[in-house]
């Protein structure tokens, strides 16, 4: 006599929650974005500055990313974002001895909120050594909204300048800084950290693994040229490939820092350093940065509602029927 087999009750309930959860759970946001870093060297000519001169010209090429972060805006601003063209973007700062303010500013395509400016715990140099303790230079933090329910938190920083032991000291102490409030700020979050980082992975005395360590991030310029393989200390990074100029498997101190999350996956698609494109008619570069550009694909992956998983949850405690 045939007996007809069945499925065990638990099964079928797991099998059951399982299909509530991925049904009701909600579409899942998913897109790309591309991001600019530049540090426009928004300093007066006579003190060695760019955007005295370029930031006019140097404004109209910001437009086309999704999002642009700026480090030197320190004067000239109006200069350089007379002819942007974003729906969000942030005051100038104006604190300080000079009224300079921290030189940070961003752009984006898509709204932010929760936005902060801190300054770093430590500077070294007021009329030497790159005078950073002329300006409350530090890094800026804000929630950007990809899309409604898709949140990345946004770093953009301009980390202390210089290579003797004061700046050593005081850019170890501000990296140490910036890695405490992101652990706090973003915990579970994924996080974008880019900015001039006046760091290079190579160089005694500089902490970029340290800062990777302990954010657990990666670098898009890493995964990108170098098949995810970080440079060892010593001599730098100098094979440079892409315009001449900078890029391809050149360590430059302009970075992206990246990490997904449990709920947003962020994958590194393109690197570029446009620095022809940020040059003026002669060829001349219009800043003594390069600007660098990497293009994202986000991917949110949404919780199902309490009520659904508590029912997901019920139906997989159910025991199975007794035969």
């Amino acid at each position: 006599m045939l007996r007809r087999l069945r499925t065990p009750a638990r099964t079928e309930c797991a099998s059951l929650a399982a299909l509530l959860a991925v049904l009701f759970a909600g579409p899942a946001g998913a897109g790309t974005f591309t991001a600019l870093t530049y540090n426009v060297a928004g300093l007066p000519a006579s003190f060695g500055g760019e955007g005295e001169l370029n930031n006019v010209h140097v404004s109209p090429l910001l437009n086309g990313y999704d999002l642009v972060l700026i480090q030197e805006d320190f004067f000239f601003h109006e200069d350089l974002t007379s002819a942007i063209d974003y729906p969000y973007q942030t005051d100038k700062d104006t604190s300080g001895v000079t009224g300079s303010g921290d030189g940070l500013i961003r752009m984006a395509q898509h709204p932010f909120g929760e936005f902060q400016r801190v300054p770093w715990v430590a500077c070294f140099g007021t009329l030497t050594n790159s005078s950073d303790c002329l300006t409350p230079k530090g890094f800026s933090v804000a929630r950007h909204q990809l899309e409604p329910g898709v949140l990345l938190d946004v770093y953009n920083l301009h980390a202390e300048a210089g290579s003797d032991a004061g700046d050593f000291a005081a850019r170890q102490a501000g990296l140490r800084q910036l890695v405490e409030f992101a652990k706090v700020f973003s915990a579970g979050n994924a996080v974008l950290l880019a900015g001039d980082w006046n760091s290079r992975y190579t160089r005694e005395g500089d902490i970029l693994q340290e800062v990777v360590a302990g954010l657990a991030l990666s670098d898009a310029w890493v995964e990108l040229t170098r098949g995810g393989v970080f440079p060892d200390r010593g001599p730098r990074v100098d094979d440079c490939q892409l315009d001449g100029l900078a890029g391809g498997d050149c360590e430059i101190i302009d970075k992206f820092l990246y990490r997904a999350s449990a709920s947003l996956v962020l994958t590194p698609l393109t690197y570029d350093v446009p620095a022809a494109e940020f040059s003026d008619a002669m060829g001349v570069p219009l800043s003594d940065h390069d600007p660098v550009v990497v293009t994202f694909a986000y991917q949110s992956v949404p919780e199902p509602s309490p009520a659904l998983l508590a029912l997901a949850i019920a139906l997989a405690r159910i025991p199975a029927r007794r035969r």
